[in-house]
């Protein structure tokens, strides 16, 4: 095989192994955004109801909060994880059309008016940030609402309930600050694949 067919050959999968990221990222996206706007649905559409503030339905609203906040930081993770991928691949992309003289289609995509200034990484991480701070706010207004009425039912709360209620509490304190902490990770990780691309470019077209 020749030399300017191998090149073209792994632009190629390059090019289509980019494009399968780029379906995942904004899949997953979908996925990820859809189920947990569901589960914020099902907690504040309860808050309508009249029963809503038995003190025995509080331990299910907690609980749906509690797995809204882990499928947002696992498709978080998902999603930053293909991302990353498909901006290396794209990135790959345009080093083989400059070192090779190809027709720059993904280079000319960083000058196009919308496409190239609107990352839908960026809509996603902003997306998140607004849920988690509804899901807090409710998880928040939950449990004020369930102190007020468990301290004017002490002989007769249930146990169980409680501990279920404080402990999905909790766990939920504990997923908030995992999303906070790890915030700056994924934005060092995207600096780490420009840096790595930028050393590529300069070896290869030296």
């Amino acid at each position: 095989m020749k030399k300017d067919d191998i090149i073209k050959l792994e632009y190629e999968k390059t090019q289509d192994s980019a494009e399968h990221y780029n379906t995942m990222t904004w899949t997953l996206i979908a996925v990820g955004i859809g189920f947990s706007l569901l589960l914020l649905k099902f907690t504040l559409l309860d808050l309508l109801e009249e029963n809503f503030f038995n003190v025995n339905n509080y331990s299910l609203q907690n609980l749906a909060i509690s797995i809204g906040l882990f499928v947002i930081l696992y498709f978080r993770n998902l999603v930053e994880g293909a991302s990353e991928k498909k901006v290396f691949k794209y990135g790959i992309c345009k080093i083989i059309e400059k070192e090779n003289n190809f027709y720059g289609q993904n280079s000319e995509i960083d000058n196009l008016l919308i496409s190239g200034k609107h990352d839908g990484i960026k809509f996603f991480r902003t997306s998140l940030l607004i849920l988690v701070l509804l899901f807090s706010a409710t998880s928040l207004f939950l449990m004020a609402n369930f102190s007020s009425q468990t301290i004017k039912m002490l002989p007769e709360i249930d146990i169980t309930n409680t501990l279920i209620v404080y402990g999905t509490f909790l766990s939920q304190i504990i997923l908030v600050w995992y999303f906070f902490k790890y915030e700056k990770f994924y934005e060092k990780s995207e600096t780490k694949v420009q840096e790595i691309l930028k050393k590529l470019r300069r070896e290869k077209l030296k």
